[in-house]
């Protein structure tokens, strides 16, 4: 009994040791909701959804809507992207990375692929997005752990 279960540990810390250390940090583990207003063209009010899931295995998931706000558009849809990668966490420092090596959109516009990206972690239960090229804080809470 003694020698199954020093197998199981071992495999347990094999394993462990085979995942990036970013992995193993659980506090990004689930599902976050974002959103933001910012400004469209010609007046136009746009509202940004994001949702983020974070997997224990070191990848993420990621799709962004775009709605009018307002005008007569108000409710349409612009356009949706979905994102997958990677990401690290450094919660000492308060920074999340990701590295997006998959896109999809519904529009046109281009979206460079292999592309990383740096965020600021603010708590366990919260963290702020914004793009290395500026544009909108968007505050991300936990929905789904």
């Amino acid at each position: 009994m003694k020698t199954i279960r020093n197998k199981l540990i071992c495999t347990v810390i094999l394993s462990l040791a085979a995942l990036p250390a970013y992995a193993q940090d659980s506090a990004l583990f689930g599902i976050w909701r974002g959103e933001a207003m910012v400004p469209g063209t010609g007046g136009l009010e746009v509202i940004v959804s994001m949702r983020q899931i974070f997997r224990p295995d070191g990848h993420f998931n990621s799709i962004t809507e775009s709605r009018y706000a307002n005008g007569p558009t108000a409710g349409s849809m612009i356009g949706t992207l979905q994102e997958q990668g990677t990401y690290q966490a450094d919660p000492n420092q308060g920074v999340l990375s990701l590295h997006i090596e998959k896109h999809e959109s519904s529009s046109k516009t281009a979206v460079p692929t292999d592309q990383y990206d740096h965020y600021h972690l603010t708590s366990p239960d919260r963290f702020i997005m914004q793009s290395l090229e500026g544009g909108p804080l968007i505050a991300f809470v936990r929905a789904q752990q």
